[in-house]
């Protein structure tokens, strides 16, 4: 039996997004369509719709998994978290290609790095800051893996910006 693949189409400029499995009845083609809904997060497989709300779908397990299920402290999150400015800020860094640049420049810990720059452009705040501003923002459901930590951001920051690393990433 062939893969199921994620289908992706635009209606009205914005991106929806649903599962084919493809499969033959009695010689017909037959996708068997999941649908998914609007597509937040392309790359990680992010979806919201009315019936589920915003969860993540496994293409290799096939399950969905509500975002903020997993802890019980963060029940209520997506209700009460900061959405639409990390929203507009991450989809125009999308559209002009520097996540992918950001990506590759910090392949260890790309999440971080995204979510460190959309803290540094959306807050005024100093960095020890970092860790609660995401944990109230958007920035949690889109880069999981981030370590706010003041702590961390420190050395992180240090080793990005160590002269190695600089000759690294220039093939030098």
């Amino acid at each position: 039996m062939a893969k199921p693949f994620l289908h992706i189409y635009t209606k009205n400029g914005l991106e929806y997004g649903s599962i084919y499995t493809p499969n033959r009845i009695n010689g017909v083609k037959d996708n068997n369509p999941l649908y998914l809904g609007r597509i937040v997060d392309k790359e990680r497989f992010i979806f919201k719709n009315k019936k589920i709300g915003i969860f993540h779908y496994s293409l290799e397990t096939g399950k969905f998994t509500k975002l903020g299920e997993n802890k019980p402290s963060d029940a209520n999150i997506l209700s009460t978290m900061s959405f639409g400015d990390v929203f507009v800020v991450h989809s125009l860094l999308e559209k002009l290609g520097y996540l992918e640049l950001f990506r590759d420049t910090a392949p260890h810990s790309p999440d971080t790095l995204i979510s460190y720059i959309l803290f540094r452009t959306l807050s005024e705040k100093p960095d020890s800051h970092a860790l609660s501003w995401w944990k109230g923002s958007f920035a949690q459901v889109l880069y999981p893996k981030a370590n706010m930590n003041s702590q961390y951001l420190s050395e992180y920051l240090a080793e990005l910006g160590y002269v190695n690393a600089h000759h690294e990433f220039l093939g030098e």
